[in-house]
């Protein structure tokens, strides 16, 4: 899945994509639509999303760590096949205030440098 820079920008020839230097924000963009994203939620295709709200109910009772895992290791190798992960964590820190923090280290296109994407999500 590719989508454009947020905020679009226009011109003769409609909404301009992005160029190599804004690559990296633009994956981070792909990566915080499919982390937040409820399966079922986007109608075109009902299986895209990890859903990382949906955990959140959850978190006053263990955390079901490889189940998240293993549908984030499958959302991005199917919807962004163009991303490696290296390392992914989970932060709970803040349980008790319904958040949940995630930390993916990613390389784009078999590039060696790696780049970070966190976020936290809260009730």
């Amino acid at each position: 899945m590719i989508s454009a820079v947020l905020p679009l920008v226009t011109s003769a020839n409609g909404y301009d994509g992005w160029n190599d230097d804004q690559t990296t924000e633009a994956v981070k963009q792909n990566l915080h639509f499919l982390m937040l994203t409820r399966p079922g939620e986007y109608v075109m295709a009902s299986n895209f999303g990890v859903g990382l709200p949906n955990y959140l109910f959850n978190l006053d009772t263990t955390f079901p760590e490889s189940e998240v895992r293993s549908r984030i290791h499958a959302q991005v190798g199917e919807y962004m096949p163009y991303v490696e992960i290296k390392n992914l964590t989970f932060s709970l820190e803040n349980i008790d205030g319904n958040q949940l923090g995630i930390r993916l280290e990613y390389s784009i296109n078999q590039s060696i440098l790696t780049e970070v994407f966190e976020l936290t999500v809260t009730l």
